[in-house]
């Protein structure tokens, strides 16, 4: 993926940076060399041209240049076209052409490459959705090592079409991304521990995997450590370690983690008891639509917790909370809700 990094830079056309008023002579030695017919030069100046590098900043030459060295056969300079074209970077936004230089470079054993073309196949971008061939191309990507076709490849065999589920390759790769360091399979292989699913249940491993991913600033892992730590699963429970790890999610937008942080509040673990403090993280993941929050929110309007008492409020967050499969009957019947619809 470091290509990405690297282009990312090349493409972002942004008109900030300071240019070197004078040709370098690195700058120089690349440039006769590119003219010479040198396609990895030809790319090389390319960055140079984009990110100001011993040279006056010239986008157009930079794609001037990445084309000369793609029509090279460059495999670099290919991906880095497909990722213009992709994207409409200084051009006018071609997903057929997309698609043509990244399967040029993919041919040719380029990883990052290989990964953008199972993608498409995987999402159906520009050609008829394809899971056979994106597993193809993820596999030889990941093959290379590449994090995030390891870690769609396991998608594939975990939650893809029927012929191609294998619990056993998913969780192998699952394994291999997360030990190459892919966040969300850090996450995921730490469910699986968490929950047995296809393995000895272990929460001690479900933890580990947790931090590591939660260290990441992964919000899900950051929820699940909290949650972990909320009831001493794994781990030795520790409340305000468990608001530390929620308040991280929450203030991500993770709607579990604001739920999570709201509960928190509201009885006082691992924090000081602040009713209305917790009404405004319940109103948080509430707006996201989860419904456990969605029915806390109804009971503090219904009781007037944290909030003014208002059962107008009340029945439309009971009823939010109710179409998204929550229970609410018990205020329903308890304040007769329905006069208030």
């Amino acid at each position: 993926m470091k290509l990405l990094f690297i282009f990312l830079l090349l493409v972002t056309f942004s008109a900030h940076g300071v240019p070197n008023k004078l040709e370098s002579q690195e700058f120089k030695s690349t440039k006769l060399l590119a003219e010479k017919g040198d396609a990895k030069a030809q790319f090389d100046l390319a960055v140079m041209y984009v990110r100001a590098e011993g040279v006056l900043k010239n986008e157009d030459e930079s794609i001037r240049w990445v084309r000369k060295s793609a029509d090279q056969g460059y495999a670099k300079a290919q991906y880095n076209l497909g990722l213009i074209s992709e994207n409409g970077w200084g051009v006018l936004k071609n997903l057929k052409e997309a698609l043509r230089w990244y399967r040029k470079s993919a041919d040719q054993g380029y990883a990052d490459a290989q990964y953008k073309l199972g993608f498409m196949y995987d999402q159906g971008k520009r050609v008829i959705k394809n899971p056979e061939e994106a597993l193809i191309w993820y596999r030889k990507a990941a093959n290379q090592g590449h994090p995030e076709a390891q870690y769609n490849l396991a998608l594939l065999f975990d939650k893809g079409e029927e012929l191609l589920k294998s619990p056993e390759e998913a969780l192998r790769w699952y394994k291999i991304a997360a030990e190459g360091g892919v966040a969300k399979a850090q996450n995921k292989l730490a469910d699986i521990y968490d929950n047995g699913y296809g393995v000895s249940e272990n929460p001690e491993k479900a933890f580990i995997w947790y931090k590591k991913s939660a260290d990441q600033g992964y919000a899900g892992a950051q929820f699940n450590l909290g949650a972990m730590y909320n009831i001493g699963r794994g781990v030795e429970k520790d409340l305000e370690k468990a608001v530390r790890w929620y308040r991280k999610a929450a203030d991500q937008g993770h709607a579990s983690g604001q739920f999570g942080l709201g509960l928190m509040y509201r009885f006082g673990d691992g924090v000081l008891k602040n009713p209305k403090e917790a009404v405004i993280w319940y109103r948080k993941a509430a707006d996201q639509g989860n419904a456990k929050a969605q029915s806390s929110l109804a009971d503090a309007y219904c009781y007037g917790i944290g909030i003014s008492k208002d059962l107008k409020n009340c029945s439309s967050w009971a009823k939010k909370a109710n179409d998204g499969g929550y229970d609410t009957s018990k205020l329903w019947n308890d304040f007769e809700l329905w006069k208030y619809q």
